[in-house]
């Protein structure tokens, strides 16, 4: 009895150390505001290809550094959305680099420079639809 006392109570433990795991896991990081649905307050302007959909959004700050990131569901093929993207962002007087939209695979990105500020954009299928990120990298606050 004393035998099968001591491994439910092991058994115990082990249930109770792996929940407080998984709550630290779940814990977010230091500076991370998250948004499900929705943009994260102060998510700057960039173009949003139509009908699509916000499926997430967070915002990181490091110190003196700040980056941003959503997540975009819509439609539309990937490589049609890349293309739209490609042509916002120049009329708005984007430089365009690190092109992968030419590809036949299913995930197409690109990067975008306007003078100090850097996005990354990225489309790929996700379940029959399509996702788009377009992600600030951690840069110097304006």
């Amino acid at each position: 009895m004393i035998k099968r006392g001591h491994v439910l109570l092991i058994i115990l433990v082990l249930i109770f150390l792996a929940i407080i795991a998984v709550q630290k896991n779940k814990q977010q990081e230091p500076g991370k505001v998250s948004a499900q649905g929705r943009l994260v307050d102060g998510f700057p302007e960039l173009p949003v290809l139509p009908n699509s959909t916000v499926e997430k959004s967070y915002k990181k700050e490091d110190g003196v550094r700040i980056g941003y990131e959503a997540d975009y569901l819509i439609n539309t093929p990937p490589r049609e959305a890349m293309i739209w993207y490609k042509l916002e962002f120049q009329k708005l007087g984007w430089l365009i680099y690190n092109e992968q939209i030419e590809g036949i695979e299913s995930e197409f990105a690109f990067t975008a420079k306007k003078g100090d500020q850097i996005v990354n954009v990225f489309a790929e299928s996700e379940d029959g639809k399509t996702e788009i990120s377009l992600e600030i990298p951690l840069q110097q606050k304006l």
